[in-house]
This record gives structure tokens, C-alpha cells and sequence, in this order.
């Protein structure tokens, strides 16, 4: 099954060797109004906008919204079909700040996720999905081929920042049994697994956003970034609004001082 795609800026690329370390980052902070591909250089591609599928770049916020169309998208995607970017032997990272407000499927694929974010490193199809639940409520959980729950998803509730912070790392250099892909939310670890209990999936690329037919919904982050042989990119953090009322009452204090 082809997914969607994801949309950053390329950071750099290290030779030393057959090891290279090559980050991309698209935050919404960094570049507002500006979606993905267009943000000038940038290495991703976009898939599906443009029909019932939208894509929406509004402020600090990229909005995805995926129709009952049975049609991909919207999504974006990098290095796809380039080896030697990629490989069973890298250690890499994907961050993203999402949240999936809404959610539904159709039979026969119930439990797809349709917000997902991975890795095809030539061997395994690394990566993380999202799907609403209910209300602030959304699953996160590894992904098979299919983007479904590779086990049980983690069930979280938004905090006050209305946004997951989602962070998956694949540590080990063996490209076997012996590496670890975990994956975290909010900071706490939700799901670790063997490396070799990824689905299989030959094809190398890095992908962000709706890349599967169903379900359809809506998406909503800030940011993705990924990092092969190196941290991703911190995300910059939309401010909450314990915070935005504290700034304001210090801004007050410092008037009525002055």
C-alpha cells in the first residue's frame, strides 16, 4: 500500500564513510502560512491536495483534511525510491506535534490510522500512527505495513498545549533482533518493540501526513521532523494559554511599574 508523504526542510547531510547523519524538519513556527513543499529547497513532495483532499497552511498550523473518497492525502513524502539515504544499520528519529480531532473508517479497515508518520529504511517500515477516539481523546501506536496498530494503542488525552508531542527513535546498529524502536508521547514511553517485528517494506522513503485511502478525517500540527543518525529537530512549542495570560499579566505589571 503507497502512503502519503512528508514536507521539510533538508538541514544537511554528513559523509564519513557509508555513515551519513541527514535531518529534515518542517515546523510551522519557522515557516507560517507556507505549507510544506513550499517552502523554498525543501526535498518533500506533496500527494493528494488539490481533489476532496485538502492541505492548509494557516498561521503556525498545517491542516490536514482527508475526504471519504477512497483517494490518499494529503501527505508528503522524501528520498523516496533512493537508496543509500536509509538503511537497517542507521539509527534514526521522527518528532512530530499533532493532534487528530476527528476520525472515522469504513469496513474492512477499521483501525488504520490516519494520521502517520515513518521511516522506510529498506528493510522495515518504521513509523508511528494517530486516530481519534473520541471528543480530546486519540490512539498512538506503532504501525505495520497496513497502518494499523502493530500492538495495542496507547490512549491519550490532549494536554494543555492541545497537541501530542510524539517522539520515535530506532536504536541499534545491527539491523536485527537486537535493535529497539520505542516510541513516546508527552514524554512518557508508550510502546518499545524489537526492530524485527516491524512490518517488512523495501521501498526507502520518509513520509508524514494521510497516506492511506482510509479512514478520513481531519489533521491538525505544528511541525514534523526526522533524523537519521542524528536527533530530529526539536519542535518549537505553541504556547499554552496558562502561559500567553501569564505573559500578558507580566506585560501589565510592567506598565503599571513603569
Amino acid at each position: 500500500m503507497k502512503m502519503k508523504k512528508c514536507s521539510l526542510v533538508l538541514t544537511g547531510i554528513l559523509t564519513a564513510g557509508v555513515v551519513h547523519a541527514t535531518t529534515y524538519t518542517y515546523d510551522a513556527y519557522v515557516t507560517p502560512n507556507t505549507l510544506p513543499q513550499s517552502i523554498p529547497s525543501s526535498p518533500w513532495t506533496s500527494v493528494g491536495a488539490g481533489d476532496a483532499d485538502t492541505e492548509t497552511a494557516s498561521g503556525r498550523l498545517l491542516t490536514l483534511s482527508a475526504a471519504n473518497d477512497n483517494t490518499p492525502g494529503p501527505y508528503y513524502y522524501a528520498i523516496s525510491g533512493t537508496s543509500g539515504i536509509v538503511d537497517a544499520n542507521d539509527e534514526y528519529e521522527i518528532r512530530t506535534r499533532v493532534r487528530v480531532p476527528s476520525s472515522s473508517s469504513v469496513s474492512p479497515f477499521p483501525d488504520r490510522s490516519l494520521f502517520h508518520a515513518y521511516i522506510g529504511d529498506g528493510t522495515r517500515l518504521v513509523g508511528f500512527g494517530v486516530t481519534n477516539l473520541s471528543a480530546n481523546m486519540n490512539a498512538i501506536f506503532l504501525i505495520n505495513s497496513g497502518v494499523s496498530p502493530l500492538v495495542t494503542p496507547y490512549v491519550a488525552t490532549l494536554g494543555n498545549d492541545d497537541f501530542f508531542n510524539i517522539r520515535m527513535t530506532k536504536t541499534g546498529t545491527s539491523g536485527g533482533a537486537s535493535d529497539t524502536v520505542s516510541l513516546y508521547v508527552d514524554g512518557v514511553l508508550a510502546q518499545s518493540v524489537s526492530y524485527t517485528a516491524l512490518s517488512s517494506y523495501t521501498f526507502p522513503e520518509l513520509l508524514f501526513g494521510n497516506s492511506a485511502s482510509q479512514p478520513f478525517g481531519l489533521t491538525q500540527l505544528t511541525g514534523a521532523s526526522f533524523g537519521i543518525n542524528e536527533a530530529a529537530p526539536a519542535l518549537l512549542p505553541e504556547p499554552t494559554t496558562a502561559v500567553m495570560i501569564l505573559a500578558g499579566a507580566m506585560l501589565l505589571m510592567r506598565r503599571y511599574r513603569g
